[in-house]
Parts: C-alpha cells; sequence; structure tokens
C-alpha cells in the first residue's frame, strides 16, 4: 500500500488530502508519558504539540499532533490530488489546494492507496462530489455538525434506462477495471487522459443532463455513444460518465440494454445515511476506537498491526479532532503497534479514531 495523497487540510483540508485550514495533550498509555513536550497556538482553536516518550523497554517515540477544536475557524477537508488516478507529493497537493483558494496551515496523509496507480483504496467525497467507491473500506466523514466514522459503508448505483425499460447497478466508481470485478463508472474526476483500461471490453458513454455525482442523488443522462470490443482506453471528456466491463466479465447483456439516445436516470444510495450530509470523506484504515472503547481489534488489518510509523484521526466527546502522526522505523522513534495506538488516542479522550496511512508525507 501507499502513503497515498488523501489528506487532510486544515482550513481552511483529508485520499485522497486532509488538509487543515486556520490543546495540548500528553501522549498516552499506549507509547509511555511524555519525556518532552513542545506545542503551540497556530490559530484560535488549533494547536500544534511536538512529543518524544519512552517505551518500557527504553525505546524512543516521537509523536506530533494537531487539535482542532469545534467552532475553530481552521477545518478539514478531503483531497485526492487533482484526479483520482495519480499522485501527488505532499507539497504539490498543498500548493494544488492554495491555488483553489484554501489557506493550509496544516496537512496529514489520509487513505491507503495502490502503488502502481496512486489511487485511493476507499471513498472520497470532496466538497459533497462523490470522486470514487468505497469497495468494502472504512471511512471517516466532515460536514459543518462534525466528523463521524462509518463502518464499511457502500454506495448503490443505478442507470435506469426509461426509453428502454432496463435497469443496471453496480458499486465501481473510478476505480481501476479488473477483468473479474463486473461493472465500472468513470467520471473525468478518474482521468483526464482516459479509463486508463488495457484489455478487450465494451463502453457506454453517457452525456450529462443535468445533476452531479454524491453520495445519495440523481442525474439525468442520455446515451451518446455505444463501443463494443475496444482494446484501448476511452477518454472520458467532460461532462460524461463512462459505463464499461471487461469481455471476460460476460456481461454482453448489460451492455444491449442502451442505445444511443435513450434517457437514463442515474440513481445513487449510500448504506450509511448520515454520509449524504457529509462535504468531505476520506476512506480510511481500521477503525480503533468506537463509543470510547477499542473497537473489534480482531477486525484489525493483522500485515500492519505491529510496529510501524502511525497517522491516526480521533474525535472528542465535544466535536475537537485529533490528528496524530508517529515517526518510526528509526533510532529516533520506533513507530506503534496498532494497539498501542488506540490506547494512545483513548487516553487522549478521543471517543472515536480511525487509523490512517502511515505518517511519512505528513507536514
Amino acid at each position: 500500500m501507499l502513503k497515498r495523497t488523501v489528506r487532510t487540510i486544515f482550513a481552511a483540508a483529508l485520499a485522497a488530502l486532509l488538509i487543515l485550514n486556520a490543546g495540548v495533550f500528553a501522549v498516552g498509555d499506549g507509547t509511555g508519558p511524555a519525556a518532552y513536550t513542545n506545542s503551540m497556538t497556530l490559530a484560535k482553536g488549533f494547536t500544534y504539540q511536538n512529543d518524544i516518550s519512552y517505551t518500557p523497554a527504553g525505546r524512543r517515540v516521537e509523536t506530533f499532533m494537531l487539535e482542532n477544536a469545534a467552532g475553530s475557524p481552521v477545518y478539514p477537508i478531503v483531497l485526492a490530488c487533482d484526479t483520482i488516478y495519480g499522485g501527488m507529493t505532499i507539497t504539490q497537493i498543498i500548493n494544488y489546494a492554495r491555488a483553489q483558494g484554501y489557506h493550509v496551515v496544516g496537512s496529514v496523509n489520509a487513505d491507503f492507496g495502490y502503488w502502481d496507480t496512486r489511487i485511493p483504496c476507499g471513498m472520497v467525497v470532496e466538497d459533497g462530489i462523490y470522486k470514487s467507491s468505497p469497495e468494502g473500506n472504512n471511512a471517516i466523514a466532515f460536514s459543518e455538525g462534525g466528523a463521524f466514522t462509518s463502518f464499511m459503508p457502500e454506495v448503490n448505483i443505478t442507470l435506469q434506462n426509461e426509453t428502454a425499460g432496463e435497469s443496471v447497478s453496480l458499486t465501481h466508481y473510478n476505480k481501476t477495471r479488473s477483468d473479474g470485478g463486473g461493472l465500472y463508472l468513470y467520471s473525468e474526476d478518474f482521468s483526464t487522459v482516459s479509463t486508463r483500461t488495457t484489455t478487450d471490453g465494451w463502453f457506454v458513454r453517457f452525456k450529462v443532463l443535468e445533476g452531479e455525482m454524491s453520495v445519495s442523488g440523481r442525474m439525468t443522462l442520455e446515451v451518446a455513444e455505444l463501443i463494443d470490443g475496444q482494446y484501448n482506453s476511452l477518454v472520458i471528456g467532460k461532462d460524461n460518465l463512462i459505463l464499461t466491463a471487461a469481455d471476460a466479465s460476460e456481461l454482453q447483456s448489460e451492455f444491449e440494454k442502451f442505445s444511443v439516445g435513450d434517457r437514463v436516470t442515474l440513481t445513487t444510495a449510500c448504506t450509511d445515511e448520515k454520509l449524504a450530509s457529509a462535504q468531505w470523506i476520506s476512506g480510511c484504515g481500521n477503525i480503533l476506537v468506537s463509543e470510547g472503547g477499542v473497537f473489534h481489534s480482531e477486525w484489525w488489518d493483522s500485515t500492519i498491526t505491529d510496529v510501524n510509523p502511525r497517522t491516526a484521526i480521533g474525535i472528542k466527546a465535544d466535536g475537537t479532532l485529533v490528528y496524530y502522526v508517529m515517526d518510526g522505523r528509526t533510532t529516533a522513534s520506533r513507530g506503534s503497534t496498532l494497539s498501542q495506538l488506540a490506547q494512545d488516542m483513548i487516553s487522549m479522550g478521543c471517543i472515536y479514531a480511525v487509523n490512517m496511512d502511515g505518517g511519512g508525507s505528513t507536514e
């Protein structure tokens, strides 16, 4: 997995980029009490803190924290680069956010992603626009009413052909098409180059007549083009959506439900209704803490439970957000296990917390 570019801007932005736009805590029970602390207030209700602690075995651990009080003028947003496909360095994505008018005061890694494509593993919603599907991953969401976590949400997409009386259902949106993965839908938010598909398949091009993609909404489309058996990737284009499947998926019958000129209604419905109100959503790793206690550690990803660099986001009862980063894999800082990370978040007062992609690229 990749230290991907879903990051948080503190506001004034989180596989997506979590960036913050413009509370002191002690490192918790997991990594041991702080032996050194340096903190400063960066904006009203927005505090930075750097701690050095030592484990019971004498291993040094260095952590960095941003604490964002509810009601602060600083707030988080989620950015997954300029498109879902491809990646940016942390500096590039901060500059990208600034070019959009955000005053960036910090950023942290958010969702995990894939090395070859830089596509985030989970869900991406940017300023209310649904940009990439969750694919069975957890999510953390941000809205004017506060932040919350979501356990394995799904967004169901239905294409109802009003002309022919046929319908097609799918969930994959702006993810890499696989031969056995079924149906995929693409918008230009995925890539301004093409669908990036590499094997034989069919394509249905829709022109968007009304609406925009959200996790719970409706759009009106018209079938503009049908392409069967094209090997090369297809340019998506502005105000277009592309429905496609690889020939190996054996879904030719779905392609045959459409003809050029058909009017189609696209609807989206999220299994977690709360996500419909969120302006910004990022996929995330394991939910570490829920309702003040460790959340089903038996469900955690066993490949990353051992000592590693860490990034986590916590939510306190009063709505305060904690962005917690831990260096690791060096003599200067050991890192922590997921269990230690969960205990740290609880000892800071977080009643909900999620594991994000590691700490190497956070600024």
